[in-house]
C-alpha cells in the first residue's frame, strides 16, 4: 500500500536521521548557493572571499553553459575556478528537476550523473553534500540520499541547535532585493554557542530578483555575522569542525 506525500514526508522528517552533535562552541555559518548563477560565482564568490571565507555551491549539471530565469548560469572554468579557490561544489541533481518527480531509478541516475560531472570539473573523488531541487523531498527520497551523500540540505528551518539531521539539513532562504534586514538579522541573532545556521540563495547582483541575493545584503551579512563570532565555513567544513569539536576525528 502506497503512503500519501503528506506522510512520506511527516516520515521523512521523524526517521532515517543521521545525527551530528554540535558541540559547543563558537556558532557555525554556512552560505550556500543553488543552482549557480554565474553572479554567484563572480560576485558572490569574490565577496565571501573578500571576508577570507568560503561557501558551498550546489551544482545542477544540465544547468551548466545555461540559463535560468534570463539569467546565465555557470561554466565549467567557473566552477574550475570556484574549486581552485577552495569553495565547496555541492551536488544539485542533474537535471534541476524535483526529487520526488523522479523514480527512484531515474533519481539514482541523476545523482551518478552528476557526481562523475562533478569529478571531471575538480578532477578529485571525494564525499558530496546534496541540496534537494526546490527543496522536495520525501521518505523515499531521504532513504536514497542519505546512502550516497555526507549530508543533504532542503530549505526552511536554517538554525540547528545541539543536533542536526545530516540527512536533512534545514535553510534559511536569503531570497530578494525587498528582504528587511531585520529578518535576517534575527536568524543570526538565533546562532548561539553550538549551533549552526544555513542559508540559502541564488544569483548575487544589484537585481537580484525574487530568489537571490544583493551584493550589499550578503555584504552586511557576512560583517554582521563575523561581528557576532560565527565561523563561516561551506558545508562540508562546518560538518568536519563539528566531528573534530567531539572528537570524532
Amino acid at each position: 500500500m502506497s503512503i500519501g506525500p503528506r506522510v512520506s514526508r511527516w516520515l521523512a522528517r521523524h526517521s532515517q536521521h543521521d545525527w551530528l552533535c554540535l558541540a559547543e562552541g563558537p556558532p557555525v555559518l554556512s552560505i550556500t548557493f543553488d543552482d549557480i548563477n554565474a553572479s554567484a560565482c563572480t560576485t558572490g564568490a569574490a565577496l565571501l572571499e573578500a571576508f577570507d571565507c568560503r561557501g558551498t555551491f550546489y551544482v545542477a549539471g544540465g544547468l551548466t553553459d545555461g540559463s535560468e530565469q534570463g539569467r546565465a548560469t555557470h561554466s565549467v572554468a567557473q566552477l574550475r575556478q570556484l574549486y581552485a579557490n577552495r569553495h565547496e561544489l555541492g551536488c544539485h541533481g542533474w537535471s534541476h528537476r524535483r526529487a520526488t518527480a523522479l523514480s527512484l531509478t531515474e533519481l539514482a541516475a541523476e545523482v551518478e550523473r552528476n557526481r562523475r560531472f562533478l569529478q571531471e570539473v575538480s578532477e578529485r573523488d571525494g564525499p558530496l553534500d546534496f541540496a534537494f531541487p526546490f527543496g522536495d523531498y520525501d521518505y523515499s527520497t531521504k532513504c536514497l540520499c542519505g546512502r550516497v551523500y555526507r549530508s543533504s540540505r532542503i530549505t526552511g528551518g536554517g538554525v540547528h541547535r545541539g543536533r542536526a539531521d545530516l540527512n536533512l539539513l534545514g535553510s534559511y532562504r536569503l531570497y530578494g532585493t525587498g528582504q528587511e534586514s531585520e529578518r535576517w538579522q534575527e536568524f543570526l541573532r538565533d546562532l548561539m554557542p553550538g549551533c549552526w545556521g544555513i542559508v540559502n540563495t541564488h544569483g548575487v547582483e544589484p537585481d537580484c530578483g525574487p530568489y537571490g541575493v544583493t551584493p550589499d545584503m550578503l555584504r552586511a551579512l557576512i560583517v554582521q555575522a563575523q561581528g557576532a563570532g560565527c565561523l563561516v565555513l561551506p558545508v562540508g567544513e562546518a560538518i568536519t569542525h563539528f566531528r573534530r569539536r567531539q572528537g570524532g576525528g
